[in-house]
């Protein structure tokens, strides 16, 4: 078959076409062989750059045990989901509190200043779960949020789940892929010295694979990471 292919080439084209196109072939061979090279480099290059990480969680982490870490210092980015409303009955209540302690000379800061509170999801969180930051307004100012933004987040981190069901279900929430978090709590003092709050320009990249960054570990006997702390 390969003799009667070739017989009816030179039939076809004769023998010094054939011979042309040999000598055509070999004088453009380097560049052949280069442009194969560049796509095999491309090839690896591609799958070592958008090749998904491998797939294996440790369960040993704020993610899957965030009652583990309360009064931690931790940092997370998440995305605003609802920024809620300052009542007046709540600017009253701070106002009244801050005039009486500073009469009688008390400086306790509990319950003193308005606070800006918004509700954050995150791909370091359960699917669907979320938190809420307390953001102290006689410290750092208002953050300007609106639903959607990315935030930065570093704080203490107050593991009570049902204080942030209580503040989501007194307000509307249209986005019904987020529901009242029963996982998490609230982190508050996100400004100095033990954290900070500012807005991103844009999601970061590859968010969903970093995990909560805890910056000051105040577990009494912090669990050590054992075979069965991980899962594919």
């Amino acid at each position: 078959m390969v003799l009667a292919f070739v017989g009816y080439l030179v039939e076809t084209l004769g023998i010094a076409r054939l011979e042309d196109i040999y000598h055509e072939t070999l004088d453009r061979l380097p560049l052949i062989v280069c442009g194969v090279i560049f796509l095999v480099i491309a090839y690896k290059v591609g799958r070592l750059v958008f090749s998904r990480p491998p797939r294996t969680v440790n369960l040993n982490t704020f993610k899957y045990i965030p009652e583990e870490f309360d009064r931690s210092i931790i940092k997370l980015t998440g995305k605003v989901q609802k920024v809620l409303k300052d009542t007046m009955g709540e600017k009253i209540k701070r106002k009244t509190t801050d005039v009486v302690r500073n009469m009688t000379g008390n400086e306790d800061k509990v319950g003193r200043y308005m606070h800006q509170r918004f509700v954050i999801s995150s791909p370091q969180l359960k699917p669907g779960e979320t938190t809420i930051v307390y953001h102290n307004l006689k410290s750092e100012g208002r953050l300007k949020l609106k639903v959607g933004k990315w935030v930065e987040i570093q704080g203490e981190y107050i593991h009570d789940p049902g204080a942030n069901a209580r503040k989501k279900s007194k307000s509307k929430n249209t986005n019904n892929s987020v529901r009242n978090s029963r996982t998490y709590g609230l982190i508050h003092y996100t400004h100095s010295p033990k954290g900070y709050a500012k807005v991103l320009s844009k999601k970061p990249k590859d968010i969903e694979y970093k995990e909560v960054t805890i910056v000051k570990d105040n577990r009494e006997n912090p669990l050590p990471l054992r075979a069965n702390d991980f899962k594919e």
